[in-house]
């Protein structure tokens, strides 16, 4: 502001350069402001990527493709990779004759960019660990129980490995169909050394996240496959229970020994080639099922047998 004195002729200034410098900085200020803003708007997709974008957190439903893309500057860009993976599986796994065989599996596959954003907000960007390797886990252990142990290594080595695709594929194409609410996990231990001796590779705590994971992003029911072997496992069935007490899951044991299910599960399912035959309890299966009875008969003859040769 300028005031004329009359008396003297000469403006006098009160704070003009104040003024502008306050301005100035203002301008600076909304400058930088802007720049940020600018820099926040533009954003990139890598290569063999799909950006998911959340606003405050939440999914919007959009995605973005490769390149640079001009987008809300409140908005943040989660990439995720749809380029195709493979995941290895080195594990023991049963025959169909209770036999424990090394079988390594590999499994190809890629992120459909389509379902990018449903993915992301249903399992996270960990879907790997929380969906694709249980799922493997528990058709590879399904698949080879309904197969001896000479068609594992012989000419229906094959036809083995379709059937675990198609259970892997079945699997996953339910959870879509699902909204990707429920998962089955494969787990035969809760002992790390245990662990590493049947997986062949340390993973038990990643194993476990991945459970909790799950159940942190709402797929449940939760189910834990648990194959039982007498001498192996057998004494970790109470430490399974407390498992899914802790978590409200719910464990199926996976066994040839029909001792251990009539003693242990209040359901046993008949599997017969990878098809189930029957359910019920112990004493229903036993009337209503002759395949269940005949094996009940042969196994526990043999364990009588047994019995009577240590006296």
């Amino acid at each position: 502001m300028t005031i004329f004195d009359p008396n003297r002729p000469r403006v006098i200034d009160t704070g003009g350069h104040a003024g502008n410098l306050i301005r100035l900085v203002g301008l600076a200020v909304a400058a930088f402001i802007f720049v940020i803003l600018l820099f926040s708007a533009v954003t990139r997709v890598g290569t063999g990527h799909v950006g998911v974008l959340t606003l405050f957190g939440k999914v919007t439903g959009e995605t973005l493709g490769e390149g640079i893309h001009v987008i809300n500057p409140l908005k943040t860009n989660n990439e995720m990779s749809i380029q195709t993976q493979t995941i290895k599986e080195s594990a023991s796994v049963p025959s169909s004759e209770g036999l424990m065989m090394s079988l390594d599996t590999s499994l190809i596959y890629h992120l459909n960019p389509d379902q990018a954003a449903q993915v992301f907000q249903k399992i996270g960007a960990d879907y790997e660990n929380v969906v694709v390797e249980p799922t493997l886990r528990s058709a590879i252990r399904e698949s080879t129980a309904s197969h001896t142990a000479n068609a594992l290594y012989t000419g229906e080595r094959e036809m083995v490995a379709k059937q675990i695709f198609e259970q892997v594929n079945e699997q996953l194409t339910k959870l879509a169909a699902a909204g990707l609410r429920r998962i089955n996990v494969s787990l035969d231990t809760l002992r790390p050394e245990r662990f590493e001796a049947i997986a062949r590779r340390p993973g038990l705590q990643r194993v476990l996240r991945g459970i909790d994971a799950a159940l942190a992003a709402g797929l449940q029911p939760l189910k834990v496959n648990c194959v039982v072997m007498r001498g192996v496992n057998d004494d970790e069935i109470v430490d399974f229970a407390e498992l899914t007490r802790e978590r409200g899951m719910a464990t199926i044991l996976i066994t040839h020994d029909l001792g251990l299910a009539a003693v242990y599960c209040d359901r046993i399912v008949v599997m017969d080639h990878g098809h189930k035959i029957a359910v019920g309890t112990h004493a229903e299966l036993l009337r209503d099922c002759p395949l269940y009875a005949r094996l009940a008969s042969l196994q526990f003859a043999a364990v009588a047998s047994e019995a009577v040769s240590a006296i």
